[in-house]
């Protein structure tokens, strides 16, 4: 579970464009903590990863979504919706429901 967070962790820094030393920086806990954190030398708190994924605009609930890749990929498509009109995304949320619905029926 550990090496997942850490390879979580590594892939949101990287989405944000921050190195390890920039990131520990960022965040006051100096220009080793990430590669540390990173390499299995240390894990860091409940407070600290809030902090670290703060920083590069993420959050807990992404570092500890099922699949990764699915949140990203959901999270692409949210992020899409933004920019879509009212009729647009009200007909986008009927094909989900009708979706989920049919899930449900099987």
């Amino acid at each position: 579970m550990q090496e997942q967070i850490i390879k979580r962790l590594i892939a949101i820094r990287k989405r944000a464009g921050l190195s390890a030393k920039e990131l520990g920086l960022q965040i006051n806990r100096g220009d080793c903590y990430i590669s540390h954190v990173e390499r299995g030398k240390h894990f860091p708190t409940v407070d600290a990863l809030k902090e670290i994924l703060n920083a590069c605009g993420s959050s807990m609930v992404e570092l500890f979504y099922h699949d990764f890749d699915h949140y990203q990929n959901d999270m692409e498509l949210l992020e899409s919706m933004k920019s879509m009109d009212s009729r647009s995304k009200e007909a986008l949320s009927l094909f989900f429901r009708k979706l989920h619905d049919d899930a449900k029926a099987v």
